[in-house]
């Protein structure tokens, strides 16, 4: 009998070591060689085609096609109107990249299947499934920041600095794209914390936003601004927003009262912070903005194809990779010039969806909803200064929020899959079991 126990708690450890939460787990990872183009491959990229191997052999379920339907015709429509202005672009433009093209193309593809297998996957996931993945995403993040702090203070060099700024770039091999993802984090971290209560949720925060400090990323910096002020206006819970707003000072303190000059570890990444904000004006990326724009308007409706955005940006600072100039530095900029009023029309439409959809589900408590809201909002204000379109846990938490949200009411299943209840129950007791985090602070709830 005890041998048995044993036996048992083995598997479970092994079964917690699964292959969604294993690329979860990697997705703060990604590297670029001379041959694919800066920020293209990541680790997850050697895993996930096992994922979407064992999530396409078996047949789709219901719940499954429900699910992803919409986004794969979102996908497709994204793909037709993408190649449809590359074609176009082509037959005017005799110096028209196809190479390029075709990379940027197959990237989205890339990018839309993660999102489709991973919106399958969590379509099937019953809230202790979610919980667990945004633990095992929790972790990761926290796991790097730590990293990045053990760096940054001397304990050892663990993530790499910029030779010339000293600043974190995680292992992304950039600097903003890692502040990126922890911003991201952040919201990931606060829907954990909503969904079930825990007394590290505040540690988490603390860590991760320490090491977002040190990317001295000014567009994160914005972005946790603006999501820990929209968290204190949505979330009702007094709690939480006890947790924001000590965090809030905890920051402020660490950057007004402890700068650089006392904190020796946030050095340079906090003076580089100080200095481009005296300097935003002269910011390279105001002139690749404004050439998106000027590209646009010659070309209105079609763009001038997908990836050609840094043939025309090359007076702006010089050649980059591939032997063009810089991507506009901005995925809403960047669609409009390259895809035309069609492109960034979708871009826009699929955003406003997902936060539309998230909303519309009646099941989730509120306060999860605003958690995922905040994550989107996280994606809108990156993309403001980042191509993040091609990255992949842009789109993991695209699936996993698309998936385990519902357009419409399923008859006859509750959250979980199983057959209905006899007995009458809120919405939220659907979806959230006795114990979780929506009937821990509700009193109805508890009654």
């Amino acid at each position: 009998m005890h041998g048995t126990d044993i036996q048992t708690r083995s598997l479970n450890r092994f079964r917690w070591l699964s292959l969604d939460r294993l690329i979860v787990f990697l997705l703060p990872f990604m590297f670029y060689t001379s041959s694919t183009g800066e920020l293209h491959l990541a680790v997850t990229d050697l895993v996930f085609p096992l994922l979407a191997a064992l999530a396409l052999l078996n047949p789709p379920t219901e719940r499954q096609t429900r699910a992803v339907r919409p986004l794969c015709l979102f996908a497709l429509i994204t793909l037709i109107v993408v190649v449809n202005s590359a074609l176009t672009a082509s037959l005017f433009d005799p110096e028209f990249n196809e190479a390029l093209a075709v990379k940027n193309i197959l990237k989205l593809v890339v990018v839309f299947s993660y999102a489709v297998v991973f919106a399958m996957h969590a379509s099937e996931l019953d809230h202790d499934g979610l919980y667990n993945l945004l633990r095992a995403w929790t972790w990761a993040a926290t796991i790097v920041s730590l990293c990045t702090i053990a760096t940054a203070v001397g304990i050892a060099r663990i993530a790499p600095l910029d030779r010339w700024s000293m600043r974190s770039l995680g292992f992304f091999q950039d600097a903003n794209l890692y502040g990126g993802y922890l911003v991201l984090s952040l919201a990931v971290v606060a829907a954990a914390g909503v969904m079930k209560r825990s007394k590290w949720t505040i540690v988490h925060l603390l860590i991760i936003i320490t090491a977002i400090l040190l990317t001295a990323s000014r567009g994160a910096l914005v972005s946790l601004a603006l999501i820990s002020l929209m968290a204190l206006v949505l979330i009702s819970r007094w709690k939480v927003r006890l947790i924001v707003a000590g965090v809030g000072a905890v920051t402020g303190s660490l950057i007004v009262f402890f700068g650089p000059r006392r904190l020796a570890w946030l050095g340079r990444a906090g003076d580089r912070l100080v200095t481009s904000a005296q300097q935003v004006g002269d910011d390279s990326r105001l002139k690749l903005w404004a050439h998106a724009i000027s590209l646009w308007k010659e070309h209105p409706l079609f763009g001038v194809g997908i990836g050609q955005f840094g043939r025309f940006s090359l007076d702006v600072l010089g050649y980059g990779d591939d032997d063009v100039g810089q991507i506009a530095h901005n995925t809403f900029f960047s669609f409009l010039a390259e895809t035309g009023i069609f492109g960034i029309l979708l871009c826009v439409a699929g955003l406003a969806f997902l936060a539309f959809r998230v909303y519309r589900d009646q099941r989730l408590d509120i306060n999860v909803r605003h958690a995922f809201g905040l994550g989107v909002l996280a994606i809108c204000t990156e993309m403001l200064t980042l191509n993040l379109h091609n990255v992949r846990f842009v789109w993991v938490f695209v699936g996993l929020i698309w998936g385990f949200t519902r357009w419409k009411e399923q008859p006859g299943r509750s959250a979980d899959g199983r057959s209905p209840p006899r007995e009458p129950s809120d919405s939220s007791a659907e979806i959230y079991p006795p114990g979780g985090l929506s009937a821990g602070d509700d009193g109805a709830a508890r009654r």
